[in-house]
């Protein structure tokens, strides 16, 4: 009916699940007429039901519409749990089934109704069917349940590192002075020349410098120049040199501080939205000056001097050079490094077991089902 309002419902690959799409005015169909979905009627993809499109209306789809290219059955609840059913559609030998019933079809391997009707699966009694759905939903909310835990976790972990070295540096009070008095050399901006595919420099990405979250550089993230490197001399780095973002879309990398940590193995340099900084080793180590930087009330104070233009958010290397931070002597600097990596050592350790863990789950969720069906 044109000037009426269709909510529309999708449905996700790999058994994912149904979902509400745009709504649609009854004008803007080609369709004479569309399917309406009520709560735990099956709706199939005729094309990707081979790919896991197939799913049962949950509650909070219920009235909303389909095309005749996506089939509605209802479910005979004398012989089949709907949830039964939602869950064979996560399995991947039934997906395999819908393939095979679909070859062929109007050479696009569509799936006609009848066709998706004679597909073979497991039926076993009610009571058995609901027995084993309770055990996977229940060990499906055991694996949620860790992936949020985990997520949660993860925030944790980031804002324990960012207290050690706010209590570190308030522990062992230091002489306050800019970022500019312990340099060794003015700060320099890179290189403003556009890379190239292929070419004879590396030079850095901006994201070198802002995507690892130890203050480190990564220099394995690199785009290519096509000038030899004795073009680049006054650019080069070097161990222990410091490179500072002068603008991006977000705040939270605009002025953070990354350490080149070893001696890069052949010329390496870097482009001009990177500000490189020489720390004087007689008055601090470099190390110690980008955590100092990238934590605290110091972190806050870079930020303050931020400036936004046209929606990206910047800093000279001027203004950071003139930032104060607390400069402890040498030996109190070593004892807060040594503190601060011990910290963020068993953070990593953390995480690692972490991750181990979120790759374990989908192979787990996939065993379930196997069982489930089996």
């Amino acid at each position: 009916m044109p000037g009426k309002t269709y909510r529309q419902l999708g449905v996700r690959l790999w058994g994912d699940g149904a979902y509400e799409r745009e709504p649609i005015d009854g004008a803007d169909t080609r369709y004479p007429s569309l399917g309406e979905a009520r709560a735990q009627d099956v709706v199939v993809n005729k094309i990707w039901a081979r790919n896991g499109s197939v799913a049962v209306v949950p509650p909070h789809l219920s009235g909303s519409f389909v095309s005749a290219e996506f089939p509605l059955f209802v479910v005979d609840r004398s012989k089949a749990e709907p949830a039964w059913l939602a869950w064979l559609a996560k399995w991947p030998e039934f997906w395999r089934r819908c393939d095979l019933a679909a070859r062929g079809t109007s050479g696009k391997n569509r799936i006609r109704p009848e066709q998706f009707l004679d597909v073979r699966v497991p039926l076993p009694s009610l009571p058995e069917q609901r027995r084993r759905i309770a055990r996977t939903e229940a060990l499906a909310s055991r694996a949620l349940a860790v992936e949020q835990l985990i997520a949660g976790n993860a925030q944790v972990l980031a804002r324990l590192v960012d207290q050690v070295v706010a209590a570190a540096l308030e522990e062992r009070n230091g002489q306050m002075i800019t970022l500019g008095d312990c340099l060794a050399e003015p700060p320099r901006n890179g290189i403003a020349e556009a890379p190239s595919g292929e070419g004879e420099t590396p030079i850095l990405r901006i994201s070198a410098a802002t995507s690892r979250s130890d203050d480190e550089v990564d220099l394995s993230d690199i785009r290519w120049l096509a000038g030899g490197p004795e073009r680049y001399v006054d650019w080069r780095l070097r161990a222990d040199d410091l490179l500072a973002c002068r603008f991006n879309g977000n705040r939270a990398f605009v002025g953070h501080f990354a350490r080149v940590a070893a001696q890069p193995p052949e010329p390496l340099v870097y482009p001009d939205k990177l500000i490189r900084f020489r720390v004087d080793p007689l008055r601090a180590i470099p190390e110690f000056v980008a955590i100092a930087l990238n934590h605290g009330a110091t972190r806050q104070s870079v930020e303050a001097l931020c400036n936004t233009t046209a929606g990206n958010i910047g800093i000279s290397a001027r203004r950071l050079a003139g930032v104060m931070l607390s400069l402890p002597s040498l030996e109190d600097q070593r004892i807060l490094l040594s503190a601060v990596n011990a910290v963020r050592q068993r953070v990593r350790e953390a995480v690692s077991t972490e991750r181990e863990t979120l790759q374990t789950l989908p192979k787990l969720r996939q065993a379930a089902i196997r069982e489930m069906f089996s």
